[in-house]
């Protein structure tokens, strides 16, 4: 507890030293900070430069440009550090700067371009706020007007570069496009014309129905040449049944033999007196006729039973054929369709995409939008002159006492070196 109490006591004490130290060079911390108040003061009147801020203030549009590309505010911004236009403004409001080079130097360093973004109710917007420096405020100011005005100029002079460009990529392949859809439609037109598909097809179904009527024809000669074999089978075999003569009796006294039939009821012509005499059967002879007659029909049948059947080979022939060229000009139309769908959607893509360039680029006027500005602040950037000599005087004072303090430090560190080899020989004594 002593021990405590003794080192609470010697941290009083040196604390009560550094404090004593500080209130015994008092003066000559005044005296530091009086100087650099002054000194600060001369500096911000009569060294320091004052510098005026002129700003202005532009929302960073999005332009459309031909090929279908947004220029934002992160492509076009080199624009605003663009030599040639900083050399324009440095010729303009600094003719009496020789060195160009370092000119352009120190305003490429005073030119700020920040981008801001704020928050509304339907979306977001970011400003561009262009800063320029210049000790005079009326020139920072016709700085920045004329800076944005060529700003704009180069601005305007990008997005045509860059659109002249696509238009003329987009124009070439628009010409492109016309000739080979011309081409292909031209291709199609010419194969149609040496090639009907609707008149092959007509003559395919007059084909077709050459040939079912043909062959029915065909199977109405099969059936009916059956049907006359069959019946000259009949005929013939009945005219092998059939004698070809008849040995036909006349009587001789026809009263003779009715008398005793009356009376006697009696069928029996025996004792009848006829003559016996032979003729053509006509009956044979009409199955001789039907015979020559079915086979004559047959014959017929059967001639044009291969007429019907030579014209169904040709018919068949005729209709592969048809089939043959109707499947060549199908494939090759189908071909040639599928082409000028190609060309015509090339194009179409083409013509779309050259007239939405030239649109887009009719549209855009790809001129900034100044917001406000430009205006310059009526009192110079930086810190002001109470600021300064308020931090001259801080500076000198915390130097002041630390100067003091060490000062201190050092004497004392001196006195304990001197009394050391005392205090040796004292206790040796």
């Amino acid at each position: 507890m002593i021990e405590h109490h003794q080192h609470a006591y010697e941290d009083e004490i040196d604390l009560r030293d550094l404090l004593l130290t500080v209130w015994r060079g008092r003066w000559i911390v005044m005296g530091a900070v009086a100087i650099a108040v002054i000194m600060a003061f001369v500096y911000a009147t009569f060294v320091q430069e004052r510098v005026y801020e002129a700003q202005v203030s532009v929302l960073s549009d999005t332009f459309r440009l031909a090929d279908g590309r947004s220029l934002n505010a992160s492509h076009y911004s080199a624009v605003f550090y663009k030599e040639s236009i900083l050399e324009k403004i440095a010729a303009r409001y600094m003719p009496d700067r020789p060195d160009t080079d370092a000119t352009i130097d120190s305003m490429v360093s005073s030119i700020k371009v920040d981008i801001k973004t704020g928050q509304n109710e339907n979306a977001s917007t970011s400003v561009l706020t262009i800063s320029m420096h210049h000790k005079d405020r009326a020139t920072a100011m016709g700085m920045a007007r004329d800076y944005i005005a060529l700003v704009q100029s180069e601005l305007v002079s990008l997005a045509s570069q860059l659109n002249n460009e696509k238009l003329e990529l987009l124009g070439s392949d628009f010409r492109e496009r016309t000739g080979e859809f011309q081409a292909a439609l031209d291709d199609q037109q010419n194969f149609r014309e040496t090639h009907d598909i609707e008149t092959l097809r007509s003559r395919l179904s007059n084909r077709r129905s050459r040939l079912v009527s043909a062959e029915a024809r065909i199977n109405d000669l099969e059936s009916s040449i059956e049907v006359l074999a069959a019946q000259l089978e009949r005929v013939q075999s009945q005219l092998a049944r059939t004698e070809p003569l008849l040995i036909t009796k006349d009587v001789l006294d026809e009263t003779r033999l009715k008398l005793p039939r009356q009376i006697a009821d009696d069928d029996d012509t025996s004792a009848i007196p006829y003559i016996e005499r032979e003729q053509v059967n006509p009956v044979y002879t009409q199955l001789l006729e039907m015979s020559f007659a079915t086979e004559r029909q047959i014959e017929s049948s059967r001639i044009e039973l291969e007429n019907a059947t030579r014209e169904v080979a040709a018919l068949k022939a005729e209709i592969d054929a048809l089939l043959s060229e109707i499947a060549y000009a199908e494939r090759r139309d189908l071909e040639l369709s599928h082409a000028l769908d190609l060309a015509r959607d090339s194009y179409e893509s083409a013509y779309s995409d050259y007239t939405s360039a030239v649109n887009a680029a009719k549209r855009q006027s790809y001129s900034l939008t100044i917001i406000s500005g430009p205006w310059a602040s009526t009192r110079p950037i930086g810190i002001g002159r109470l600021m300064t000599m308020a931090l001259a005087a801080v500076l000198a004072g915390f130097i002041s006492v630390f100067g003091l303090l060490f000062a201190d430090y050092m004497r004392s560190g001196k006195r304990t070196a001197m009394q050391a080899p005392a205090d040796v020989v004292a206790q040796q004594m």
